[in-house]
């Protein structure tokens, strides 16, 4: 039997009227979430997944961590316990964090239980396909370690390919654009790796150019391991 973590009060002591719990209000006002995925956004390029379930014995609306399996009757107490595992530091709204896709670009929990929706990313200027082709481009030309990169320009998006001996492709390096927000996806000896330096890949946000020019930095340096503990590949920094 899993353990459930509760931060509700008994106290009262209380002055002041407490709104609503989020995770019960979210199931009074849309009771057809029930079973739906949910996405804690606890960092920028970083999600923990969970499970939205009704309990129809217990009346609570739970959601259910999808790595660990626990059940939470608030959205703030699986906060806090994803907290003590370290997975996030500080502080997080649930209002403006939690989402229903697993990207920044559809609503999140604001939109549904306040008027005014809480954004939770700061509006900065995103990287355009331009302005990344012309860094790979002045890098290829003025840069050593670049000189065995290729690029390669696709609708709305551009591919980076990495050659090794023989003009073999090791690494393929994509980034693609959806309006302002872009995600990437790295294929190494043809096999799609799922995190580059412990971020998952293909999460749709706004990217500045140095952000991006980061994620190519580390692609670049990164070395290939393969054996048959690690399912085929894993890349580790130099």
């Amino acid at each position: 039997m899993k353990r459930v973590l509760s931060d509700y009060t008994n106290s009262q002591t209380l002055k002041k009227i407490k709104q609503p719990e989020a995770l019960q209000e979210l199931y009074r006002l849309r009771p057809e979430f029930n079973g739906k995925p949910v996405y804690f956004f606890c960092k920028k390029t970083l999600y923990i997944e969970g499970l939205l379930v009704y309990d129809k014995q217990d009346k609570i609306f739970y959601v259910f961590d999808k790595t660990t399996g626990e059940k939470f009757n608030s959205f703030a107490s699986w906060f806090k316990f994803l907290k003590i595992k370290k997975i996030f530091g500080g502080e997080r709204l649930a209002l403006a964090t939690i989402f229903f896709e697993p990207n920044t670009s559809g609503f999140n929990l604001s939109s549904i239980l306040r008027t005014k929706p809480i954004p939770y990313w700061k509006n900065y200027n995103s990287a355009t396909i331009i302005e990344v082709t012309s860094l790979i481009k002045k890098n290829i030309n003025s840069k050593q370690e670049f000189f065995s990169i290729g690029l390669k320009e696709i609708i709305n998006g551009i591919g980076i390919i990495f050659f090794g001996k023989g003009q073999r492709i090791v690494k393929n390096l994509i980034f693609k654009w959806q309006g302002n927000l872009i995600s990437y996806e790295l294929y190494v000896l043809e096999k799609n790796i799922k995190e580059i330096d412990g971020v998952a890949t293909k999460i749709a946000i706004e990217r500045t150019l140095s952000e991006i020019e980061k994620i190519i930095n580390y692609v670049l340096k990164a070395k290939i391991c393969t054996g048959q503990m690690t399912e085929g590949i894993v890349i580790f920094l130099m």
